[in-house]
């Protein structure tokens, strides 16, 4: 998914970078819906600063794209690059160079508790699933703001708190 933040969001992009680069960590909440199923709408990120060079394939990493910011999961390092994928997304990202990096997503607070963003055998198979039909996606979506009375999803990340 690409899309151009505003210059409000643009901004708010940069300070998570700053917050991130100055005070080694940063937390978030998400409005996307390309992390599905490890990580879900109305989720807060916990973001730590990590040097490009202790990035593994597997590990999620938040970076920065077209004035905004994005987290998906690392498939590949190629050199000073990364090829990223949202879990429920058909098709890679554009590869990410390091210093476009802002840290690794270490923990998904969610409902008072938190999660880890482990890429396990049942993800990879809703995943697999999630990729096949756009109806799944908005099923699964619908009953997730249904069962916890959220807002629905919206198409550009809300950075309220950081």
């Amino acid at each position: 998914m690409s899309w151009v933040a505003d210059p409000t969001t643009a901004i708010k992009c940069e300070l998570i970078a700053e917050v991130a680069q100055t005070f080694g960590g940063v937390r978030l909440r998400v409005t996307g819906a390309s992390m599905l199923p490890s990580i879900w709408p109305g989720d807060r990120l916990i973001v730590q600063r990590k040097p490009p060079n202790q990035i593994q394939p597997g590990q999620v990493i938040l970076y920065r794209r077209n004035s905004g910011v994005v987290a998906h999961r690392v498939i590949a390092r190629r050199g000073d690059q990364f090829v990223t994928h949202g879990d429920c997304m058909e098709h890679p990202d554009a590869p990410v160079h390091a210093s476009e990096i802002v840290g690794e997503v270490v923990s998904v607070e969610r409902e008072e508790r938190r999660v880890a963003p482990e890429w396990t055998l049942w993800k990879q198979a809703c995943a697999w699933a999630l990729r096949r039909s756009d109806f799944a996606v908005r099923a699964l979506l619908h009953w997730h703001c249904r069962s916890r009375r959220t807002v629905p999803l919206r198409t550009a990340p809300d950075f309220a708190t950081l």
